[in-house]
């Protein structure tokens, strides 16, 4: 035979009877994909050989390894010759993985037919079935001709435990089958190590779920329990990805063998993310624990709910079929009988309290210690039924759902190279969906690959992907409101991704009472808000919601209700065929040639609602809109004044962002009452606001970036519900009129950027209403002193500010306050900081102070910033609550206070400090650390470094970085120096403990390298992203957080490969990488293995091309210890803390090179749409924000090296990145692109120069109300 190492794709081997074979060369090196050998009657093989075979196999499922043989291989701890009987031994330290199985048989003829495995936990009261094939046999052969088979069946499906008594028979599956005889059969128990789930299409299931088996009658004593054993277990998905952390969390709510009360826990979610599943694993999991045991599926289709009441009863009382005769005689059975039983009860998919109440789910229903769970769609359902626990069952993330997807699509953990990039396609499709997952995958696996291009447009048409929509539709069909549902249809076709506030604020015009509406959307798991308060939308439900207006007429798109799709959208413009049906539209021709419609197609849409535009141009000079407007939205305006007759009455929202508008409307008689949102942004020729009196209700007013607009009109001081003043980077405006002082409802104020912008008038302490005010860049020089009367403000922003404010300004119940970059020193400084008691954050970077006032009072201060505070020697006693301090590039500090009781401290950034030489009690306070960076601290004791770096123990994504000077520590087992980027290792054994994780430590210049671990032997991979870090150190030294054991799995023995991953276009370069296993020591605590303990690999080892497509992981920074986040954004409109979150892990990439007039700015993001795509430019700053839908926005926002011309500066969106253009300002060499105290004398440019990637930093904003 050839040489069988490098057949890693290998799956069955039929070598029968080949009596000559001696061995194959190398097929134990290729058993990890093997699902079944048959070798039976190859009377030669050598015993060496055999041994390998049955002692590497590790495939659990149908198959197996199939051998002549009269005789048991002597490791199998328990040898019968029919019935084995046995205790599993409880091992203390060890985990039990399943059991190997092997059984001598012999067949008198060529059969078909499986032998039957009866496995039986007689403690739980158990049992499962399983089937084996026959060997091949010759028609010669007799019942003196033995046979040897040997499998392995996982402890997922037996849920064995130690102490429990286990049956094991092995029959023919034909019953008097006299042709078969078993001789004997033996079991070995295995620990420690993986069983891989091996089967595919091709396999017969090993775990035959029948409900009645004909061969199980008559199997030695099974005929009277038989049929019990097999109905108690509950099937499962052969292949549970992604619900060990869901069913972990409700185990700890149910408390099963803990407390004595009744609970009841309810698993909520939209359909299809496996809350059946999550159950049944937990009812497998915990049934031999109750006096009895129940599972009601499907209960909402039960219309009488008689059948419920009886399978309830007959389940748990064990008395056959029970019989009642109606509801309410079933439900006073129930409760008379099953009081004082402890029973686990599941009822499956509820959608009304009448079923519960009808299966008397109720705490004083059943006896002590039992356990209810409700598995439902309806989150108010659970609130009213006060029960203990609400557990939502959580999206896969896109590596879990890629796994799913694969095992579905290619019958493996990981997809082919080349089919990668369509699986992630699909992946993002399905949305972390099991139930999309695995329909799609079984449909991509039922197409040939030249069909995959336009797979999911074929798939939307298929009949399984319109059964899957159906299950999901459920929900939609329980609404019983029409206004509800009205609701859900809009945001399906128009708001997904748009701001919940305002949304509700349109629907409310429309009379949908959208508050109670959404409530009960996101109750019914229709529609979510993500942490930015924005509405969010599965794509499967936003599609079925679409289907479900395609169905209203789909021949004739003009009598829909709502129109979106391009095509359909041309078409009924084109021809007018718009109707009475239609209520809202949306058409997007930014970047078309075609762009213009008569506004006569509107005229037949009395009905229309909603109208959102995008760059079209409107001809014809009547206009005629539905009287209905409530929304309209019209980026790209063409006209340069909006016509008297264009508004409606009812209009409650506009926005005209983007327009060519230089005055907004012209005197007209109609009062708008019901509008409160006008948006005109980046309308760039705008000279003045709109009269107001005409929008006496007027609430939100956003004209940011209207470079031109120098008056805002004297009416809007009468404005009494306005909120909001939005006028950022309005360069142009001076001042406010007089009569703005006289708002008793303005909120918040935002100036930022409003470079011309000269003087608050004394008049502003009138604003009694004002909680926030922003006012960085601009010319005022002092704030007036009537600003002490504002006793609702908790947020000041005065960014770059000469001199110091007046301590008038400061009062205690400011939660934020804002004064970098003010030139402040220590005669300038407020000497009251530390009275600021409601204080959050503190932001003070770029000031000249030597020392500040002490802070420790600030009780609620969560961030600090002191970023290039060049003169600070030492920074005071800290309150004890702060999380994030920030004071990079403070090279003159050095000294820092005590850290032994920052108990909740979560980052520290000390960056560039080359004077600091120790932090005392810092390793008392590693436990909440996240991230700690001193990579320009190059004077560091070497007892403060070995205290941080030994005692550092965080899991998650959590590093520190240091000088490169420092080295590797000594006690790392393995470093890669000869190939620094790769380090190849064996886990080596070590009696009584397991392996808890590693320690990645690296020295790296320029820029910091990702890794991928891979467990080699068992194909799981852990990807650990990179991230920028300071330029100014020649080297850094990463210590990488201990990465958890949970995904890699690691065992000793296994093979274990780790990588360096450098940026692309050759950027940095790794210089050494180290390994450190963590182990624990049998007693639940930790101890770090020796360096003689570690074996490694060579690195041109084979067992690096085993791997059979890992499933690759990615390793996230864990949720931060306070609720700032929200409360910042509550309180201003920029959020700082998000600002320390998000500059851990930049979503794209970007580099920069210069011209001598220009510098070209690269961000590497592709396929982003243009429209998702804002680059502002000012004096010497850039601001991009990229926001797609259903994304965190990313934001990138320096302060550039040098100044530019913002009006000569632009940008381009391309297919795979956006390129901006900055025009300098003058001819000088940029030795970065962001700028820096510590930059050198700029140079005359001489030619273009490449420039290295710098720190990101998101811009300082809010998102906007659009």
């Amino acid at each position: 035979m050839p040489d069988f190492s490098e057949l890693l794709s290998m799956r069955e081997l039929y070598l029968s009877h080949s009596c000559k074979l001696t061995d194959i060369p190398g097929l134990d090196k290729s058993l990890n994909s093997m699902t079944r050998i048959h070798m039976e009657g190859c009377i030669n093989l050598t015993a060496d050989f055999r041994n390998n075979m049955v002692q590497g196999w590790t495939s659990c499922g149908y198959g197996g390894i199939f051998f002549n043989g009269n005789y048991l291989p002597d490791w199998f701890d328990f040898v019968k010759g029919d019935l084995v009987s046995f205790h599993v031994p409880p091992i203390v330290g060890r985990s039990f993985s399943g059991l190997t199985l092997c059984c001598i048989y012999s067949s008198k003829e060529q059969r078909d037919g499986p032998l039957g495995i009866i496995i039986s936990n007689k403690t739980k009261r158990t049992a499962l079935l399983a089937r084996i094939t026959y060997a091949s046999v010759p028609t010669s052969c007799t019942l003196d001709d033995h046979y040897l088979w040997q499998g392995r069946i996982s402890n997922y499906v037996l849920s064995l435990q130690g102490g429990d008594k286990v049956d094991i028979f092995v029959k023919p599956v034909e019953p008097a089958d006299a042709s078969v005889s078993v001789k004997e059969i033996g079991v070995n128990l295995v620990w420690d190590n993986l069983m891989k789930e091996n089967m595919h299409d091709s396999d017969l299931l090993l775990y035959d779920f029948d409900q009645h088996p004909d061969w199980l009658l008559g199997a030695h004593g099974y005929e009277g329990i038989g049929r019990e054993l097999k109905s108690n277990y509950l099937d499962v998905a052969i292949h549970p990805v992604g619900i060990d952390s869901c069913v972990q969390e409700i185990s700890n709510y149910l408390d099963v063998g803990g407390s004595n009360d009744v609970r009841i826990i309810g698993i909520w979610d939209m359909g299809g993310l496996g809350k059946t599943m999550v159950a049944k694993v937990i009812f497998n999991k915990y049934q031999h624990m109750f006096d009895g045991t129940s599972f009601l599926p499907n209960v909402r289709e039960d219309k009488k709910l008689v059948y419920s009441q009886n399978k309830l009863l007959s389940d748990i009382l064990r008395l056959g079929n029970m019989k009642v005769r109606g509801v309410d005689e079933g439900t006073e059975e129930i409760k008379r009988r099953l009081g004082n039983k402890r029973v686990l009860v599941i009822v499956d998919d509820v959608d009304c309290d009448v079923q519960l109440d009808a299966l008397g789910i109720k705490h004083d229903s059943f006896g002590p210690g039992s356990r209810i769970i409700i598995t439902t769609r309806d989150h108010h359902l659970l609130k009213i039924r006060n029960v203990e626990a609400i557990c939502p069952v959580q999206e896969m993330n896109k590596e879990e759902a890629l796994e799913l997807l694969s095992w579905h699509a290619f019958l493996k953990t990981y997809p082919n190279e080349e089919d990668v990039e369509l699986s992630r396609k699909a992946v993002d499709y399905c949305g972390g969906l099991p139930l999309a997952l695995e329909v799609l995958g079984s449909y991509l696996r039922s197409t040939s690959t030249s069909e995959w291009e336009t797979i999911l447009d074929k798939w939307k048409s298929s009949e399984s992907y319109m059964v899957m929509l159906k299950n999901i539709k459920t929900s939609y069909d329980r609404l019983n409101d029409d206004l509800v549902k009205n609701v859900f249809l809009d945001i399906g076709c128009f708001f997904i991704g748009m701001n919940k506030n305002y949304v509700t604020t349109i629907l409310d015009g429309c009379d949908l009472l959208p508050v109670i509406g959404l409530q009960e959307l996101q109750d019914q798991c229709l529609v979510t808000v993500d942490t930015k308060g924005n509405l969010m939308m599965h794509n499967l439900i936003r599609d079925m919601a679409r289907e479900i207006v395609y169905a209203q007429s789909p021949d004739h798109p003009g009598e829909r209700s709502r129109l979106w799709h391009h095509a359909d959208v041309m078409d009924v413009l084109g021809k007018q065929s718009g109707t009475e049906a239609i209520q809202g539209l949306a058409l997007d021709l930014k970047g078309s040639d075609n762009s213009s419609f008569s506004m006569t197609a509107f005229s037949e849409m009395r009905s229309l609602r909603l109208l959102k535009l995008n760059y079209v141009n409107a001809t014809g000079s009547r206009i005629v809109l539905s009287t209905e407007l409530s929304w309209l939205c019209w980026h790209g305006f063409p006209l340069k004044v909006i016509p008297p007759n264009f508004f409606r009455r009812r209009l409650v929202a506009i926005d005209l962002s983007f327009s060519k508008l230089i005055r907004v409307w012209k005197k007209t008689d109609l009062m708008l009452v019901y509008l409160k949102i006008i948006n005109l942004s980046h309308s760039h020729y705008l000279k003045g606001s709109p009269d107001f009196s005409f929008v006496p209700n007027l609430e939100e007013l956003i004209l940011a970036n209207c470079r031109k607009l120098s008056q805002i009109h004297p009416s809007i001081g009468h404005l009494e519900r306005l909120s909001l003043v939005n006028l950022e980077d309005c360069k142009t405006l001076k001042y406010f009129p007089g009569d703005f002082y006289k708002s008793k409802s303005v909120k918040t104020l935002i100036l930022n950027g409003c470079s011309r912008f000269r003087l608050l008038n004394d008049s502003l302490g009138e604003m009694v209403s004002l909680t926030s005010l922003q006012a960085n860049h601009t010319m005022i020089s002092q704030g007036p002193s009537s600003i002490a009367r504002l006793k609702n403000l908790t947020s000041l922003f005065r960014w770059g500010l000469r001199g110091s404010p007046s301590s008038n300004l400061l009062y205690p119940s400011l939660t934020f306050l804002g004064i970098g970059n003010c030139n402040l020193t220590d005669d300038s400084i407020p000497k009251d900081l530390g009275s600021l008691f409601s204080l959050e954050i503190l932001e003070l970077e770029g000031n000249w102070f030597y020392m500040l006032p002490s802070l420790s009072g600030l009780s609620k201060l969560k961030m600090l910033d002191l970023n290039h505070c060049k003169y600070l020697l030492e920074i005071p006693e800290l309150p004890k609550n702060l999380e994030i301090l920030r004071a990079n590039q403070c090279i003159a500090l050095k000294k820092m206070p005590n850290f032994s009781e920052m108990s909740s401290i979560v980052e520290l950034h000390l960056n560039h400090s080359p004077y600091l030489t120790e932090i005392i009690g810092l390793h008392k306070s590693l436990n909440t650390l996240r991230r700690i960076h001193m990579e320009g601290c190059t004077n560091l004791m070497a007892d403060f470094r070995m205290n941080i770096l030994q005692g550092w123990t965080s899991c998650g994504n959590a590093d520190i970085y240091l000088n490169g000077i420092y080295d590797i520590p000594e006690w790392f087992e393995f470093v890669g120096i000869r190939e620094p980027k790769n380090v190849y290792f064996k886990v080596p054994q070590i009696i009584g403990r397991n392996c808890r994780g590693l320690t990645l430590c690296c020295v790296f210049e320029t820029y910091c390298p990702g890794f991928t671990v891979t467990n080699i032997t068992k194909g799981k991979a852990l990807h650990i992203p990179g991230e920028s870090t300071s330029s100014l150190a020649n080297s850094v030294l990463r210590l990488q957080s201990v990465l958890s054991n949970d995904v890699l799995r690691l065992q000793s023995g296994d093979e274990v490969s780790i990588s360096a991953v450098t940026e692309a276009h050759g950027r940095g370069r790794v210089m050494k990488t180290g390994v450190n296993l963590f182990w624990d020591d049998g007693d639940g605590g930790d101890s770090y293995s020796r360096n003689d303990e570690i074996g490694a690999v060579p690195s041109n080892t084979s067992s690096d091309e085993t791997l059979t497509s890992p499933s690759v992981h990615m390793d996230r920074c864990p949720p931060m210890a306070s609720d700032l986040k929200k409360r910042a954004k509550e309180a201003f409109i920029y959020d700082p803390f998000e600002l320390a979150v998000a500059s851990v892990n930049p979503k794209y990439r970007h580099e920069f090179y210069q011209k001598p007039e220009e510098v070209v700015v690269t961000i590497f993001a592709k396929g982003i749409p243009a429209k998702d795509v804002n680059v502002e430019f000012g004096e010497q700053i850039l601001s991009v924000s990229i926001d797609v839908a259903g994304e965190d926005t990313y934001y990138f926002q320096p302060r550039l090296f040098g100044k530019i011309i913002p009006e000569k500066c632009r940008f381009d969106v391309l297919s795979t990145k956006v390129e901006i253009r900055l025009a300098k300002a003058e001819p000088l060499h940029w030795t970065s692109l962001e700028f820096s105290e510590d930059n050198s004398v700029p140079l005359r440019v001489s030619s273009p120069v490449v420039g290295a990637s710098s720190p990101y930093y998101p811009s300082p904003k809010r998102k906007r109300v659009d």
